[in-house]
C-alpha cells in the first residue's frame, strides 16, 4: 500500500508539479519547511515554517483505534466557528493566533518574521465544528489536546488539516474531494466548501478560506490572515475576516467537505 507520502509524489509528478515545494512531495522531508502565502492578491508573500513530518503523524490514522461519527452539519458548523473567529488579529489577538499555529507545533514568530496562519487558522475552526459536534468539552488548558486528537478524524471524513496550503490540495485531488473550474465547467461551490486560491497563477495554492456563499462570478468566505477590507486586496493584515472575492482565474479549485460516506 502507498504511504500518503509516496502518493503526493506521484500525485505531483503526475500534474506536472515536479518543481513544487509542497511539504509533502519529495521524500523525507527537512524537519522545517517553507511555504510561500499570502492573505490577498496584492499583499507581500509571508512564509508558513513547518515540520511536515509532525504534521503527518499528527493526521496519520494509523494512531486511530477507530474513528469518532461522520456528522452531517460539519460544513454548517464549520462555517459558524470560522465566522466567530472573526475581528481576531496579530495586534489585538496574538494568543489566539499563537493557539491556531500551536496545533502544529508551529511558532508566532521566527525571529522577527510573522509565521503565516491561513491554513492552520481554517484547521483551528474545522477541529472546532467537529469537537462540538461531538459534544466534547474543551477550555484554554485541554483544547489543543482535543483539536489535536480529531485531526486523524477531521482527514478521514472531510479534508486533510493542515498548515499547508499544497498539502491540502495534493491530498484532496488524491482523495477525490477535489473540483477545479474548466472553461468547460465551473462549479458553484457548497457552503462551508474549502477555497484554494493561486494568486500569481502559477500552479500553486497559496491561500484558502471557507466559503460562505457562492455565485459563478463571486464567492463570499471566511479567511484566515488576510485584510480587513471586505472587498479590498492591498495589504496583507494579519487577521481573520469576511471577504467578497471574484469568481476568477485566481481560484484554483475547492475542497469538498460534505462528501457523504458510502
Amino acid at each position: 500500500m502507498l504511504t500518503r507520502r509516496e502518493l503526493l509524489r506521484g500525485l505531483a509528478a503526475g500534474a506536472g508539479h515536479c518543481c513544487l515545494s509542497g511539504a509533502l512531495l519529495f521524500g523525507d522531508a527537512p524537519a522545517q519547511t517553507e511555504e510561500k502565502q499570502k492573505g490577498d492578491p496584492d499583499a507581500k508573500y509571508e512564509t508558513a515554517r513547518f515540520d511536515p513530518t509532525f504534521i503527518e503523524v499528527l493526521v496519520s490514522a494509523s494512531k486511530k483505534a477507530q474513528f469518532a461519527a461522520w456528522q452531517t452539519g460539519f460544513t454548517d458548523r464549520l462555517v459558524a466557528n470560522a465566522k466567530a473567529q472573526c475581528g481576531i488579529t496579530r495586534q489585538d489577538s496574538p494568543q489566539r493566533v499563537s493557539e491556531y499555529l500551536a496545533l502544529f507545533s508551529m511558532p508566532y514568530k521566527v525571529g522577527s518574521e510573522y509565521n503565516a496562519f491561513c491554513a492552520a487558522g481554517l484547521a483551528f475552526a474545522a477541529a472546532s465544528a467537529y469537537a462540538d459536534l461531538l459534544a466534547l468539552q474543551s477550555d484554554q488548558y485541554n483544547r489543543k489536546k482535543i483539536y489535536q486528537d480529531l485531526m486523524p478524524d477531521l482527514d478521514h471524513w472531510y479534508y486533510y488539516p493542515s498548515a499547508s496550503c499544497l498539502d491540502m490540495y495534493f491530498v484532496a485531488k488524491g482523495k477525490r474531494r477535489w473540483r477545479e473550474p474548466t472553461s468547460a465547467n465551473k462549479p458553484v461551490p457548497h457552503k462551508g466548501w474549502i477555497v484554494l486560491y493561486d494568486w500569481s497563477k502559477t500552479g500553486r495554492a497559496d491561500h484558502c478560506g471557507v466559503i460562505l456563499d457562492a455565485s459563478q462570478d463571486r464567492i463570499h468566505t471566511v479567511e484566515f490572515n488576510t485584510s480587513g477590507q471586505v472587498n479590498g486586496s492591498q495589504v496583507d493584515g494579519g487577521g481573520v475576516f469576511e471577504k467578497y472575492r471574484p469568481y476568477n482565474g485566481q481560484v484554483k479549485g475547492f475542497i469538498m467537505t460534505d462528501i457523504v460516506p458510502q
